[in-house]
């Protein structure tokens, strides 16, 4: 297998010592990479799938020790080869789009290190095109210095949950990047998807208790107690013990439909609530699974 990859990576036609065999490098043979190029030339698709298969077998290492002069080829070498041939316009126009998508597979799968920030922005801006659910798997496999992060939400802009990754990789948090996380979860059209904003606030909030986080939580709350009425009381319980009077004031600025606004102030001093499956329903007070014992808490109400 070595012998056979060290003359497809070959990067120039290799002349035989043979006089009487010789020939001369031209049309593919005088193209970079030639021995590849024939099979890319011939089948991209069933070519790219014969590399993809190379490197699912080359998990534990190996597989690139080629002969001759060259050693140890790193896989990322291997992409950065193949990426040649479909950059210099030689072959069908679809198969750069093979390529990327090879590219994001092998990447999700950790079988391949990419650096190439350029590379990686091409890849994002081809799924958010026409795989966009595999924008996630390929951002979360990344990290965040191998990419231009500018770039990357140019490429991946108006898909919610990728804009949430990226902006969930700034580090240190600042207020910019809270609010913005903040938001991509808001708008998710899934439930479930959303409750995982009050995880996310109470970790990140516990640790950065700022002027400015404390006024973004604030003004947030009447999306959280419209979200999750149970989670919220746990969260406020969490962060916010001896400041209820800030927050029921929060509530009220915001307009917080009376209704609601009652049975949280109900789930805060009744001791309802905490480990939040509280969604509010049309105004309604706790449903959602609220009742059975699935995490809602009840003691003697204090008078208030």
């Amino acid at each position: 297998m070595g012998q056979i990859l060290n003359l497809l990576l070959s990067p120039a036609y290799v002349v035989s010592k043979n006089p009487n065999n010789r020939r001369e490098a031209v049309k593919n043979r005088g193209e970079i990479y030639p021995y590849l190029r024939i099979l890319l030339v011939l089948d991209p698709e069933a070519t790219l799938s014969l590399f993809a298969e190379l490197f699912e077998k080359d998990k534990d290492g190996g597989m690139w020790e080629v002969g001759g002069d060259s050693g140890v080829v790193e896989s990322t070498d291997v992409v950065g080869d193949i990426r040649k041939i479909f950059k210099d316009g030689s072959l069908p126009g679809t198969s750069g789009d093979l390529f990327l998508d090879f590219v994001a597979d092998l990447i999700v799968k950790d079988l391949v290190s990419v650096d190439d920030a350029v590379l990686i922005e091409e890849v994002l801006m081809r799924l958010k095109a026409d795989n966009p659910d595999k924008l996630v798997p390929v951002l979360s496999s990344l990290p965040m210095e191998s990419y231009n992060r500018a770039k990357a939400f140019k490429a991946v802009e108006g898909h919610n949950r990728a804009e949430l990754i990226l902006h969930k990789a700034v580090q240190p948090v600042d207020g910019a990047s809270f609010q913005e996380v903040i938001r991509c979860y808001l708008v998710d059209r899934d439930d479930g998807f959303r409750r995982g904003l009050f995880e996310y606030v109470e970790d990140t909030f516990g640790g950065n208790d700022t002027d400015e986080m404390w006024g973004i939580v604030m003004g947030v709350l009447p999306d959280l107690v419209s979200c999750d009425v149970g989670k919220t009381v746990g969260l406020v319980r969490e962060l916010f013990m001896e400041h209820y009077g800030e927050v029921i004031g929060a509530l009220k600025r915001k307009g917080v439909p009376g209704k609601i606004l009652y049975t949280f102030l109900r789930y805060i001093f009744c001791g309802r609530g905490d480990a939040g499956e509280g969604r509010m329903e049309g105004g309604g007070g706790g449903g959602g699974g609220g009742g059975g014992g699935g995490g809602i808490r009840e003691r003697t109400c204090v008078s208030i």
